[in-house]
């Protein structure tokens, strides 16, 4: 499989063309795509983990949350992924993930 280069027009197009499949609820060509990506941002990765969420797969969700390094995640991650544990009943992860976002001091309100 070819591996596509990343730079911000090529990234932005498929990081839309994702969001797209996602929401179309074609989960397969839009992980096809991601699995294209070199180093996929956070944008791709947080689109991924409110798509694998929505359709009620938290374990995928989790798993590219988890692969997330600490210091690229951002807010944005944290809640798309706070949010997938509260609409699949995990309401102990959602509360966990609020706390350890919060002791990173990131921006609660």
């Amino acid at each position: 499989m070819r591996r596509i280069s990343e730079n911000r027009s090529r990234s932005h197009i498929l990081n839309r063309l994702m969001d797209l499949y996602c929401k179309s609820s074609n989960l397969v060509y839009a992980r096809q795509l991601f699995d294209e990506i070199a180093e996929p941002y956070i944008i791709a990765k947080t689109t991924f983990i409110s798509a694998y969420s929505a359709s009620g797969n938290l374990k995928l969700a989790r798993e590219i949350f988890n692969s997330t390094p600490l210091n690229t995640r951002d807010t944005v991650c944290y809640n798309a992924m706070i949010t997938g544990c509260a609409h699949n009943d995990d309401g102990n992860a959602a509360i966990e993930l609020f706390r350890d976002m919060k002791k990173k001091q990131f921006s609660v309100r």
